[in-house]
């Protein structure tokens, strides 16, 4: 039981942290005007909201582990790794060379440099 809580409150602290990061130094940008963001939680991680999300809902997974549970999971995972991919590919139009040595330094969800 405290295993599963423990993923999904550390889930939640990366939702929190994450979103905090980004709209202290990036929501209120004009479209075009913004700066590329590295520090933080995005200096260890590239998407650390979407890995609070998976961390979240894994958290009643390891309670209720059920087929059916396991299921939507493993799709959730899949669909947040699809739409990271998808962003990437926005950063890497926006910010090139920047974004492409970002992204060979630091993992995609868990949290080390590459």
């Amino acid at each position: 039981m405290y295993l599963g809580t423990s993923f999904s409150f550390v889930g939640a602290l990366l939702v929190i942290y994450g979103w905090r990061a980004i709209y202290k130094n990036c929501w209120d940008k004009q479209e075009g005007s913004g700066k590329f963001f590295t520090h933080d939680l995005y200096a260890y991680m590239r998407h650390p909201q979407y890995t609070g999300f998976i961390l979240i809902t894994l958290g009643p997974l390891i309670h209720w582990a059920t087929i059916p549970l396991l299921v939507m999971w493993s799709i959730l995972v899949l669909q947040y790794n699809r739409l990271a991919k998808e962003e990437e590919k926005d950063l890497e139009r926006e910010f090139g060379d920047e974004f492409r040595a970002y992204r060979k330094s630091v993992s995609m969800f868990v949290p080390i440099k590459i």
